[in-house]
């Protein structure tokens, strides 16, 4: 190699070095937009691999929420990432204002990139397919659902009450996640489906372990594929695989799983369902507004392609609300096992609830003012969904922060924004002893200033236009499910060492997570009890 060359390369090396230099350390520190920003961490500023790795150890939620109380409502997570905690500024310019959700949410699609609602990217195409599924969801059609009330009769009543007699006579320890998982997705199922073609998993132990290992590996590859999806392609493409077959053949089956219970629901649409508990809701109200569509632009359909479309929508239902219904009752079990004095007023109320053939309307479930109290408490403590929500900046940038305050700043456009419920559930100037299940906190009068400035902060359903859809739905199965314990029966945790903190994006359910002892209590006798206390 001769002299000049030698210097040529040794030029270009040093190029190449000061560029790498400005635009790694000098941009950022200096000239960047967001070099004001508070930083989470001093590596934040200049390379994502801090967030990464508190992502990938499960401490996402914590940091982050560690970083707001040190630094104030806004926070830099990472050179191009930005982290809200407050109302005005935060939640109702992101997510009121409808910016475009990250391409972090295309980790939910199914069947090989198949969309749904909660995977669509762009405002249009998640309204269109909102309008689909919204009716079924909505409030009062939940209230008046005769299928939904049928099918909540017999698998409260006839499935899951009976387990829980048996238990209680027999004095053992319940794994009671695996009885809230199953009939959590009993219930949903049968919306979707209809009794008959939905599940069974509260009388068939081994079909429910068979469901919740699929949901586990499934789950456990979410990491690589929400965070860093071309480097898992490119990874793959090179005979190294960061998410092993197994977890990979743990997606691909529950969507096996799925298509068969649209199958069999399809099977059956030709003739009339036998019971009003069978009519699946979902499941048609989703298919004939797909064929209206498609036949209303004269669009060829494909049968394959949409039994697909439908069932990635149903397994995004289904997932959905057997993950944050399940762990939400979890959770509100634990609670109210540690206070046994608050379990002897609920049970007052609901004994005291209207019954029709057996189970209580879900007017009246939702006029309990102490269920109701106890459950949005155990949603703000322990959200479901505590993480990030990601969001992307528009084009044009916008202003993040509590307005006229130290802490706005201006932030361009394709930032990575994000607001937790873990963070704006734990507001002390809102949210007096932020950290204590305090029901009480919610039994205030309507126009109580305390409570509606609560309401504002309270995120468990997310809002604006990408609003949790199944809210009141899931709202109703929890109340359901509480009646049929706290009615009948007292709780006790024998052993709780499963119930470990995690910050993941929705907290992984897992075996033997909360132990506890059930006590038959007759209505009567804890009526008369109740009058004489």
């Amino acid at each position: 190699m001769t002299e000049q060359t030698t210097s040529s390369v040794l030029l270009l090396a040093i190029g190449i070095f000061f560029i790498a230099l400005f635009k790694i350390i000098i941009y950022p520190a200096l000239f960047s937009p967001l070099s004001s920003i508070p930083v989470a961490h001093p590596l934040a500023r200049y390379t994502s691999l801090w967030i990464l790795w508190t992502r990938y150890s499960d401490r996402e939620s914590q940091r982050i929420h560690a970083s707001h109380q040190r630094l104030g409502p806004v926070v830099l997570l990472g050179p191009n990432e930005v982290s809200v905690n407050c109302v005005d500024g935060g939640i109702r310019t992101i997510y009121g204002a409808g910016f475009e959700k990250h391409e972090y949410y295309k980790a939910f699609t199914y069947f090989d990139g198949i969309d749904n609602m909660f995977s669509t990217l762009d405002k249009k195409t998640h309204a269109a397919r909102r309008r689909l599924v919204s009716k079924v969801y909505s409030k009062s059609h939940v209230e008046n659902s005769a299928s939904l009330a049928s099918s909540t009769e017999t698998i409260l009543l006839d499935r899951f009450m009976v387990i829980l007699t048996k238990f209680a006579a027999n004095r053992e320890s319940v794994d009671i996640f695996a009885l809230l998982g199953a009939v959590t997705t009993d219930l949903l199922t049968s919306y979707q489906f209809g009794l008959r073609s939905g599940d069974d998993l509260l009388t068939n132990a081994e079909r429910w372990n068979e469901f919740l290992d699929l949901y586990l590996r499934r789950d456990s590859c979410m990491f690589w594929k929400q965070e860093l999806p071309e480097l898992t392609r490119i990874f793959g493409e090179l005979g190294f695989h960061v998410i092993s077959p197994r977890k990979i053949e743990g997606h691909e089956e529950i969507e096996w799983w799925l298509l068969q219970r649209l199958r069999g629901v399809e099977n059956g649409m030709s003739q009339l369902p036998s019971q009003v508990s069978s009519i699946p809701e979902v499941y048609s109200q989703m298919s004939s507004a797909l064929h209206r569509i498609k036949a209303s632009h004269s669009i060829a359909t494909d049968s394959k392609e949409l039994e697909r479309e439908i069932a990635s929508e149903m397994i995004d239902h289904l997932i959905a609300g057997f993950e944050l219904t399940s762990i939400a009752l979890l959770y509100y079990i634990y609670e109210l096992s540690r206070h046994p004095h608050i379990q002897r007023l609920l049970r007052h109320e609901l004994c005291g609830l209207r019954l029709i053939n057996g189970i209580p309307c879900p007017k009246a479930l939702d006029a309990a003012p102490l269920l109701t109290a106890t459950v949005q408490e155990t949603l703000r403590l322990h959200p479901s969904l505590p993480g990030p929500q990601p969001r992307r900046s528009p084009p044009k940038g916008c202003t993040l922060g509590p307005p006229g305050s130290p802490y706005e700043w201006h932030i361009p456009g394709g930032v990575r924004v994000s607001a937790q419920p873990h963070s704006l559930h734990r507001n002390a100037e809102i949210f007096e002893s932020p950290d204590e299940w305090l029901p009480d906190r919610w039994l205030r009068e309507a126009a109580d200033e305390e409570l509606r400035a609560m309401n504002r902060w309270f995120w468990a359903f997310s809002s604006g236009s990408r609003m949790c859809v199944g809210k009141h739905l899931a709202l109703y199965i929890m109340k359901s499910v509480i009646w049929s314990i706290y009615a009948h029966f007292t709780t006790e945790i024998t052993d709780h060492s499963g119930m470990l903190d995690t910050s993941l994006y929705i907290p992984p359910p897992r075996q033997n997570m909360l132990l506890v002892k059930l006590v038959a209590v007759p209505h009567e006798a804890e009526s008369v009890e109740q009058a004489s206390a």
